[in-house]
């Protein structure tokens, strides 16, 4: 088969303070072994000699092309190239990162022979550890079905673009949010509704490097954390919307509420009340039964968080039953939680009623599971009215009866 008779791919590169790292990375795309491709340079504004170095190096290979615009982010530059790519196929790549010299020609010749639209590789990850640097889902068959691959590519698990193929028809009217850090995220659930034939080869076709953590420009952690959030969030909102989605709308809601809990836990305060972004997304869109949202600045924020916490161990109870497969950790933790979030309320009094009556269930619940107390949930229980034969009043105090020394 002639070079003119085999389907076109287009690599595209964005570029951020990769002037250390641009030489290789073309000479890596250029040696694949499949003759056919365009190679798109996109320089994001790099501050470094990364732009002046895509020139000479287009000048010397017809099949490069580089594009020059203002910093804007991976998204925007990865949508330049999207914009300009005329090939058949649509491969993903960046910087720092090295192709094996037989993935494309590998990939695109499974993908020809099946009709499919989409394919994913298995990948060396210089900074994983076990599975001998295998990076994030590891494909142990090849002959995965198509909706093997789409059920585990829809739970999030490798969203990232760069070891896959596409399609070209996949990227018509789509783009990635220029909006979100986590466009790779944003994007995954949509591509692969799209997409009809997925397959997967078990050979480890791409290397991922880590040596430069700049060159998508993002230095800022909170920032990411909070669009991790909204990534989910945005899946969540198809799942409920697209019927092919409906089986994940709860683990979507579950992998939300995580992130949420991560971005309270992790961050300071005074981001909720500040950017509002991140107030938008860790206080609105949140599923959470409460009856009025915290206003900036306020003390139910913590109410938030055990309600967060609660939900997240009630979704992990949930899709585990479903499962078949062993909850009782989760469900002792979610007794801990619910105690909490109605001790917190005694005070806050946010929680409707009927919301209180579900959560005094799962009280009941996960209180079957745990043989033994510590002092402090006798207490919150007590508190709640759950127990209260297991307590004295001693000087002006509460103590538990059994094992609390009453001589202070």
């Amino acid at each position: 088969m002639t070079q003119g008779s085999l389907p076109l791919v287009s690599v595209i590169i964005p570029i951020y303070h990769g002037e250390n790292y641009v030489q290789e990375a073309v000479r890596s795309i250029l040696n694949q072994t499949y003759p056919h491709i365009e190679l798109l340079l996109i320089d994001d504004g790099s501050p470094d000699k990364s732009g002046e170095l895509c020139d000479e190096i287009a000048s010397s290979d017809a099949r490069i092309q580089v594009f020059h615009i203002p910093h804007q982010g991976v998204a925007a530059a990865r949508n330049v190239g999207l914009d300009h790519a005329k090939g058949d196929y649509i491969c993903f790549f960046d910087v720092d990162d090295h192709m094996y010299g037989d993935m494309i020609r590998l990939m695109v010749s499974a993908m020809e022979k099946e009709k499919a639209d989409l394919a994913i590789c298995n990948v060396f990850d210089e900074k994983a550890s076990g599975l001998g640097g295998l990076l994030g889902w590891h494909i142990k068959d090849k002959n995965l079905s198509s909706e093997t691959i789409r059920h585990r590519l829809l739970l999030g698990l490798d969203p990232q673009v760069w070891r896959k193929i596409y399609h070209a028809s996949l990227w018509e009217n789509l783009r990635f949010s220029e909006e979100s850090h986590y466009e790779d995220l944003h994007i995954n659930t949509e591509l692969v509704l799209r997409a009809k034939k997925l397959i997967a080869t078990d050979q480890v076709l791409y290397n991922n490097n880590h040596y430069n953590e700049q060159r998508i420009g993002l230095t800022d952690k909170p920032q990411r954390m909070v669009h991790e959030l909204d990534a989910w969030l945005h899946a969540f909102t198809l799942a409920k919307q697209d019927k092919q989605l409906a089986i994940y709308k709860e683990y979507y809601n579950w992998q939300g509420i995580r992130s949420w809990l991560r971005c309270y836990d992790m961050l300071p305060h005074t981001l909720f009340d500040e950017n509002d972004f991140a107030y938008t997304a860790l206080f609105s869109s949140a599923t959470l039964p409460i009856t009025n949202r915290p206003v900036k600045h306020s003390a139910n924020h913590v109410l938030w968080y055990y309600l967060a916490t609660l939900e997240v161990l009630r979704l992990s109870v949930s899709i585990l039953k479903k499962n078949e497969l062993e909850y009782t950790e989760e469900l002792r933790h979610m007794f801990q939680a619910a105690i909490q979030v109605l001790c917190i309320n005694k005070v806050c009094k946010q929680v409707s009623e009927k919301k209180e009556k579900e959560i005094r269930t799962l009280i009941k619940e996960g209180r079957s599971y745990k043989k033994h107390l510590t002092i402090a949930q006798q207490l919150m229980l007590t508190l709640l009215e759950e127990e209260p034969a297991g307590i004295i009043e001693f000087k002006g105090k509460q103590y538990i009866k059994k094992g609390i020394p009453q001589n202070d």
